[in-house]
């Protein structure tokens, strides 16, 4: 088992907050503090209230220790119909055996809304089944300016 594998813990959680970003807080049983970022809320469809299971690991973003977990996968709670879910997650798949693309063409190639497919995205790349490249214009970015995507590490080279 590698050392990601071995830092991944299963865990009951319940939600205590939602942010209009889309950002979310939650708790452990033991009461211990969640944070969920935007893309895996969205896509687990989280709602204030609601408990579900949750893949998490150590906050490295939390210096002071007050949120001590990040949650990397919820499992999915409403959002999007499974189905469709399902499906576009197909699409998507096969749209990336193409090559790259970003977020925003990904979107609009299957007809679902950036922040849609943005957390489908990130749910694919967690699971290991797709690839991420993050793009920064300028060298002292705190977040990428693009996020390119492909099905494995030749995607992203030409021929």
């Amino acid at each position: 088992m590698n050392d990601l594998n071995e830092a991944i813990t299963d865990q009951k959680i319940g939600i205590v907050n939602v942010l209009p970003t889309g950002t979310a807080f939650a708790v452990t049983t033991d009461g211990s503090g969640v944070y969920i970022p935007q893309a895996v809320a969205g896509a687990a469809g989280v709602k204030l209230g609601e408990q579900t299971n949750a893949k998490l690991v150590k906050n490295s973003r939390d210096p002071n220790g007050r949120t001590p977990w990040l949650a990397i996968y919820l499992e999915p709670q409403g959002g999007m119909d499974e189905a469709v879910r399902k499906s576009t997650t197909e699409d998507i798949l096969d749209l990336l055996n193409e090559g790259y693309m970003s977020t925003t063409e990904v979107a609009e190639e299957v007809g679902i809304d950036s922040q849609s497919a943005n957390a489908i995205l990130n749910a694919l790349h967690t699971e290991g089944k797709i690839v991420k490249a993050a793009v920064y214009a300028k060298p002292n970015q705190q977040r990428a300016s693009l996020l390119l995507w492909a099905r494995d590490l030749t995607g992203f080279m030409g021929e």
